[in-house]
């Protein structure tokens, strides 16, 4: 009796590892990622291809659990469509059954005015989520949804492990890119929805922010999309969609590739060594004029509360990227 007992239990347990596909314990140490993008690139001239890198790289990643991907405004006026991001995480992912069965939802396509409407899908199934367990949330572009999640389950925040952002910056800090000392970038993501901010700031949910000064660090040049290119049919879209992106940022900003931004978020889930991170305090300043606003998400001030900033990155950080993200090319 003990015997068939035992092979019963064995039996189950292979079937657990055959069509569950991992077992238990190793699903249960990654790290549960849900992803907010304002993804853009579809391959036309000047479109900016770093929510694809990021993507490429955490769809690589054995540590991650990607839980779903909503979308929102920002790299354009209107968040991308649901059919949209199926077509780019088709088009990168190295394994077409894993996209099949994440999640992907529509989030907001500007600023909500108030947050007593009903939630879009995007927050309701991070709402859903939450609800399971924790979640760590890498946002790409403005908080917009995240902020309509900790705005209508303030109980919910402190499940959020973490939020990570792709803005921040330290008081009179600019970032110009490339050799250009005239033309500077906005901290665009929180400058598109400042309000979103400032409700995210305000919860219990940790806030982690990486600055478009640690992304200037690293440079993805034509020889990296050569690399790509001799890969697979993943690598080889990749660089192909990233072809005009380097293309506009060698004739306007003068800089032989381009700054992967949003990649650096992504890097600080995969890569623990890969950049230099310090608590600190964070708040927003807000500067109001005739004619412009100015509103800031500054760090390194005497109030404000605790996040962490990680505008650094670690040497070779942007080989071992591009080594990722090549790794089932072969």
């Amino acid at each position: 009796m003990l015997k068939k007992c035992a092979t019963t239990i064995l039996f189950y347990l292979i079937l657990m590892v055959l069509f569950v596909g991992e077992p238990l314990q190793a699903r249960q140490n990654k790290t549960r990622v849900w992803i907010d993008t304002d993804a853009a690139c579809t391959g036309a001239f000047a479109v900016d291809v770093d929510d694809c890198w990021a993507l490429a790289l955490l769809l690589r990643d054995v540590t991650v659990e990607i839980v779903g991907i909503s979308t929102v405004f920002g790299n354009r006026s209107s968040a991308p469509s649901e059919g949209e991001m199926r077509r780019i995480l088709h088009a990168i992912s190295p394994d077409a059954s894993q996209t099949r069965t994440i999640p992907v939802v529509e989030g907001a396509s500007r600023p909500p005015e108030i947050f007593n409407s009903s939630p879009n899908p995007a927050a309701k199934a991070i709402i859903k989520e939450l609800e399971k367990s924790p979640l760590t949330i890498l946002a790409l572009g403005p908080l917009t949804n995240i902020a309509s999640v900790v705005a209508r389950r303030p109980d919910l925040s402190g499940r959020i492990s973490n939020v990570v952002a792709i803005a921040g910056q330290r008081p009179g800090e600019r970032f110009f890119p490339g050799r250009s000392r005239f033309f500077h970038v906005h901290d665009m993501n929180f400058r598109k929805d400042v309000t979103a901010f400032k409700l995210v700031l305000e919860s219990s949910a940790a806030v982690t922010l990486v600055p478009y000064i640690a992304g200037s660090q690293v440079i993805i040049g034509k020889s990296d999309l050569t690399h790509l290119q001799q890969g697979n049919r993943q690598t080889q879209w990749l660089a192909d969609t990233s072809l005009g992106w380097l293309e506009f940022w060698e004739a306007y900003f003068g800089v032989s590739g381009f700054y992967p931004f949003d990649l650096l978020g992504a890097a600080y889930l995969t890569f623990s060594d890969g950049l230099k991170c310090r608590q600190t305090r964070a708040r927003i300043v807000y500067r109001r004029g005739w004619f412009t606003v100015r509103d800031t998400l500054e760090v390194d001030v005497g109030s404000g509360r605790t996040v962490h900033y990680c505008d650094e990155v670690t040497a070779q950080l942007g080989n071992r990227l591009v080594s990722r993200v090549l790794k089932s090319a072969h």
